[in-house]
């Protein structure tokens, strides 16, 4: 009997583990037309960091953009500490890639933040920016 409910704890630990598992992304302020951008950094200037997790919307079979859902809360905070006329996007200083915050607010409603986004084309690996 001790066998199964072994089997039953590692079984249920593999499954749901990885949804309540989150990722860290730094944050940069940008205009909206994507002319000017500047990373988020704290005191110590470093990258300020966020927690949640990556994403991908499918807005047709081949075309996607990436996004980092992050609480309402989270979002309100970093997007604060951004100049007046810059809105926040998630970013890693290692891509040139533009991604968006997916919020996830307090009643449950998930919405995309506005930002540049980098479009991706799986058939034939273009990329581009909206």
């Amino acid at each position: 009997m001790g066998k199964y409910k072994l089997l039953i704890a590692v079984t249920l630990a593999f499954f749901v583990i990885p949804v309540f598992s989150t990722e860290t992304t730094s944050v940069y302020c940008a205009k909206p037309d994507a002319s000017c951008w500047v990373w988020l950094l704290n005191s110590s200037n470093n990258y300020i960091q966020v927690e949640g997790a990556w994403g991908e919307y499918f807005l047709s079979n081949n075309i996607y953009f990436s996004y980092f859902t992050i609480s309402e809360e989270d979002y309100k905070i970093v997007s604060a500490k951004c100049p007046v006329g810059f809105v926040v996007q998630p970013g890693n200083p290692n891509s040139s890639y533009w991604d968006v915050f997916k919020i996830m607010q307090e009643n449950g409603v998930a919405v995309i933040a506005d930002g540049t986004q980098t479009i991706h084309n799986i058939t034939d690996l273009k990329t581009r920016k909206f």
